[in-house]
């Protein structure tokens, strides 16, 4: 649904506000939480405020009353906010809910970023590595991006486990659900490829045995060491 407003600020959580009293969140990101890159990432969208922008809002608002939007900043260049962000490792790839990215060229830009450790690159831990269970549990109920090698993997009829550690009562382990799986392996991405492989997910961070997350898309794990197929 496209529409066209301007940006009157953020809020206390980062949530941009429109002139119109709408309040959005950006399709397929998230935002850092604390450190330098989300002072930098809301020093950016506040200096915007007052900008005419061009919308691609989502059918439907979320229960917090903020509507997913792919926002353009208009004028004679026009610039998409969300791959200004990710560029400058001013904003992770999330599709959050979603079951896909709407824009999966947004990972390619964020590997870019992540290249040349750019904004949150730069900052210790990230990406978090699978074997960090302390970095782990220190962000559970949050949003983290983590590599690994996979060591072994179960397949169950509601869903699959991906262990990245011996003990799967204190390890690392990814779940993945039955729908999720299904699209996964049929981007290549099934048990027997990607069993030793060092992958990158994301997710928000539970605590059940051991650190969890739950990968509810299949943009959301990604090969790691090269491309599908290398060993």
């Amino acid at each position: 649904m496209p529409s066209r407003d301007r940006l009157a600020g953020l809020t206390e959580a980062g949530e941009i506000r429109l002139t119109g009293e709408r309040t959005i969140r950006l399709a397929d990101l998230r935002l850092p939480e604390r450190g330098p890159a989300a002072e930098r990432s809301r020093a950016v969208l506040l200096s915007l405020a007052g900008s005419e922008v061009n919308l691609q809002l989502g059918s439907a608002s979320d229960r917090w009353g903020r509507w997913p939007a792919a926002v353009t900043l208009a004028g004679a260049a026009p610039v998409k906010l969300a791959e200004l962000l990710v560029a400058e490792g001013l904003a992770l790839v999330d599709p959050g809910p979603a079951d896909a990215l709407c824009r999966p060229a947004l990972l390619a830009t964020e590997a870019a970023a992540r290249a040349q450790k750019a904004g949150i690159w730069s900052e210790p831990g990230w990406p978090i590595p699978a074997t960090d269970l302390e970095a782990l549990r220190e962000r559970a109920g949050r949003f983290a991006v983590i590599e690994g090698r996979i060591v072994s993997i179960g397949e169950r009829r509601d869903r699959t486990y991906l262990d990245f550690g011996r003990d799967w009562s204190r390890d690392f382990v990814a779940t993945v659900p039955r729908r999720v799986w299904a699209a996964v392996a049929r981007r290549g991405m099934t048990a027997a490829a990607l069993r030793g492989r060092t992958v990158r997910l994301r997710g928000v961070v539970e605590i059940r045995r051991g650190p969890n997350v739950e990968v509810l898309a299949a943009d959301m794990l990604e090969w790691a060491d090269g491309q599908p197929g290398r060993h």
